[in-house]
């Protein structure tokens, strides 16, 4: 399967229309293209139009790669139906294909998959066995930090203990200040990666019910990366998470209120109203 089939299943499967799928990121021309395989998309491109539909990342490539090797169709199917789930938070679904997984044989990265999305699904890493924690803690631990890693962390951390997690992302900043790439030189990926582990800390710090010292570094990070227009979410999450922490009501609704202008309100809907 090739990106842009990829892209036309996943679409479909979401219900969107071409113009939709875009996201107002590239033309509906041009995405056209990219489905029929006749224009190929930045890597920096596809990442943001995945990123705007809720689609992990890494399980998109991992899609594609295990699908070009092994054409599972039963995999794909799974694939799409648990990235649908998840974007509709329904975990009925999500557990017919847990039961689904447990039945047959598929690739260990799905099954790897399917326990962060649940996990991010359900705000809750409860399933987690302390030893497969252990393990995700000490791969990390002897990670060389790079978009790969960065983005496998923002993926997983949902499945890890708030202590544990904060040792991980606070590693991860320290690294990325150290890099050559803090200032934006591989055009914004790294910044971007880094953004998204912050963004998702202080979500799992949210739903944790986590004390206020634990989000500090993140919400210092998310105000330090270099401000480009790729970042602003992540300075404005760092806004509200801050006020939302700090007990701020009136800035909490400041925040909510140009969220809801901007038709971005679904990426905190989460938090509202608890």
């Amino acid at each position: 399967m090739t990106i842009g089939e990829a892209l036309k299943s996943f679409r479909l499967q979401l219900g969107l229309t071409q113009t939709d799928m875009a996201a107002n990121l590239v033309s509906e021309s041009f995405y056209s293209k990219v489905e029929r395989g006749v224009h190929k998309i930045d890597a920096d491109l596809l990442i943001q139009v995945l990123n705007a539909h809720g689609i992990p990342v890494i399980s998109f490539f991992q899609l594609v790669d295990h699908d070009n090797k092994i054409k599972d169709s039963t995999s794909v199917g799974l694939s799409q139906r648990m990235i649908v789930a998840v974007n509709n938070k329904d975990i009925a679904e999500l557990r017919k294909i847990k039961k689904q997984l447990e039945a047959v044989d598929v690739p260990e990265y799905l099954k790897h998959n399917f326990e962060s999305s649940y996990a991010w699904a359900t705000h809750s890493n409860q399933e987690i066995t302390a030893e497969r924690k252990n393990k995700i803690k000490k791969a990390f631990i002897k990670t060389e930090w790079n978009e790969k890693s960065y983005g496998a962390l923002a993926f997983n951390l949902v499945l890890l203990d708030i202590d544990d997690a904060y040792q991980l992302v606070n590693l991860a900043y320290s690294a990325f200040k150290k890099s050559d790439n803090f200032d934006g030189r591989d055009n914004g990926r790294d910044q971007n990666l880094v953004s998204l582990i912050a963004v998702n800390f202080l979500n799992c710090c949210y739903h944790k019910k986590a004390d206020i010292k634990y989000t500090k570094s993140s919400i210092d990070m998310l105000y330090t990366i270099p401000l480009e227009p790729t970042n602003l979410f992540g300075r404005i999450f760092a806004t509200y998470y801050d006020a939302l922490f700090k007990n701020d009501k009136e800035m909490v609704d400041a925040v909510l209120k140009v969220l809801r202008k901007s038709g971005a309100i679904s990426l905190i809907q989460d938090t509202i109203g608890k």
